[in-house]
């Protein structure tokens, strides 16, 4: 192995210890916040920081499910799983955002509920002081993540800081609502910022539940490889076209099938290397794809005619 491919690989092997520790401390991180609010939020009867607790344990299970897949991003397909592990993250996604949005919605009806039945806060320094702490802890793992995700450029990492930077909107309206019943005595403020939380939380889970079904129905991607399939084809001259272009993603890798139409002519040799470049110029421009190519074979009936020499019409255009 070459000097520039040792260093590639120890860029590689870095790269993977930055992912995996940025995820470990989001986990810590989301498990201190989760225990502490949910702690200090049944002890002071707040809705709006027990809501917070549970976007802290909604923050620690998708933190869970991105270090799971940072880690097994490296595991090869095996006899069993030929297309590799990906879907277990998104059956992952898909339960946890079911359970999660059950969650945010029994919050909603205690807040309700408490409108109609109205009762003081207790320990409101307590909790203030942790819902300041819960600040400035997640401020600092934004920053730390932000880092990484600039060196390594892992979409891992990347999700999870737009994630918990939201967060921190979180904790401002839940420690605005404890300062305005703190100085006016007005608990509303609190439910209010109770129901607001728990609505980010259901349309974080709606997201998330909405990417995870697209996964595991094989939702088409074709449309991101259409442009720039488009524009190797046409910067060779012996491929003449393709058809039957489809896509499906399964972890954090995109499996890729294309039917290339080329002269019948072509020896089986030199057909492969054709496929071969355009494997090669695809992967130049996007990350993590398994692509299959299928060549058929084409007779050229006039200068811009030709008709395929294979059974299937085209279907995925």
């Amino acid at each position: 192995m070459g000097t520039g491919a040792l260093f590639y690989v120890s860029l590689r092997v870095e790269a993977t210890r930055l992912n995996k520790r940025a995820g470990l401390l989001a986990i810590l991180v989301a498990l201190i916040l989760a225990l502490g609010k949910f702690i200090i939020g049944l002890m002071s009867g707040s809705a709006a920081v027990l809501a917070s607790a549970l976007d802290s344990a909604f923050d620690l299970a998708v933190s869970s499910v991105n270090f799971v897949a940072i880690a097994a991003s490296a595991r090869p397909p095996d006899h069993e799983h030929r297309y590799g592990h990906g879907k277990a993250e998104a059956l992952a996604g898909f339960t946890q955002a079911l359970v999660i949005m059950a969650g945010a919605g029994f919050l909603i009806y205690r807040a309700v509920e408490r409108f109609q039945q109205p009762a003081a806060l207790n320990l409101l320094n307590e909790t203030l002081y942790v819902m300041s702490l819960s600040f400035v802890l997640t401020g600092l793992l934004v920053w730390y993540q932000h880092r990484v995700s600039r060196k390594t450029g892992s979409i891992a990492v990347s999700a999870d800081l737009l994630h918990y930077a939201s967060d921190l909107f979180s904790s401002v309206l839940v420690i605005g609502g404890l300062l305005v019943y703190r100085y006016t005595n007005l608990l509303a403020a609190d439910l209010i910022s109770a129901i607001i939380v728990a609505i980010i939380i259901i349309y974080s889970s709606i997201k998330i539940l909405h990417k995870s079904v697209n996964i595991l129905i094989d939702r088409d991607q074709s449309d991101r490889y259409r442009s720039a399939l488009k524009e190797i084809i046409d910067s060779n001259k012996q491929i003449i076209g393709y058809h039957d272009l489809r896509s499906r993603t399964s972890g954090h890798t995109d499996f890729v099938e294309i039917h290339l139409e080329m002269p019948k002519d072509l020896v089986l040799e030199q057909a492969h290397q054709l496929a071969e470049k355009v494997i090669h110029d695809l992967r130049d421009r996007f990350e993590n794809l398994d692509i299959v190519i299928h060549c058929d074979p084409v007779e050229t009936v006039s200068a811009h005619r030709h008709r395929l020499l294979d059974e299937e019409a085209p279907k995925f255009y």
